[in-house]
């Protein structure tokens, strides 16, 4: 799968999308990615738009992957949504990170009530999303086991970024 430029001008930003589940990691997983990278030396930015003349990582938290799923959830169909936003930039890589519903609710702040009855439809639309965007859009998705530790977690993260020659 050929990776998904940022601007027609430039090759040295990449775009990485942290997704998954409330309680999966993500921000725990961003702030400790963005430490790291910036001691490497790397000039990261957290949910922002890239610059055009530096090299750039932008981290989100969340993006367009937990857009198709929670809208999904919510009756909007993976194609209208790709639709509307087909003006979007897109990730370079996307990385889920995959946790198991019990642990998520362990992890999450929020009133579990409501959260409760819609965390199972909102997983299931997580990996039919997935599959949604590696067809039709080709997308470089990499799934990580978020019930391992954040150090775990960020090493396999790392990785990636290094498999996909993010960061040397």
């Amino acid at each position: 799968m050929a990776k998904m430029e940022l601007s027609s001008n430039t090759s040295n930003e990449s775009l990485i999308a942290i997704e998954g589940l409330d309680g999966s990691g993500k921000t725990t997983l961003l702030a400790k990615m963005r430490e790291s990278l910036i001691k490497m030396g790397y000039k990261v930015i957290c949910s922002k738009e890239p610059g055009n003349n530096v090299a750039v990582i932008v981290l989100s938290d969340r993006y367009y992957l937990s857009g198709l799923a929670y809208h999904y959830v919510d009756g909007i169909s993976f194609e209208d949504y790709a639709y509307l936003n087909r003006k979007v930039v897109k990730p370079n890589i996307y990385i889920f990170l995959n946790v198991d519903l019990t642990t998520a609710l362990k992890r999450i702040k929020k009133p579990r009530d409501r959260w409760e009855s819609i965390i199972d439809k909102v997983y299931y639309a997580y990996l039919d999303a997935i599959k949604f965007l590696e067809q039709k859009e080709r997308a470089i998705i990499y799934t990580i086991n978020a019930n391992k530790s954040i150090s775990s977690v960020f090493h396999s993260a790392l990785e990636i970024l290094k498999q996909e020659r993010v960061i040397s």
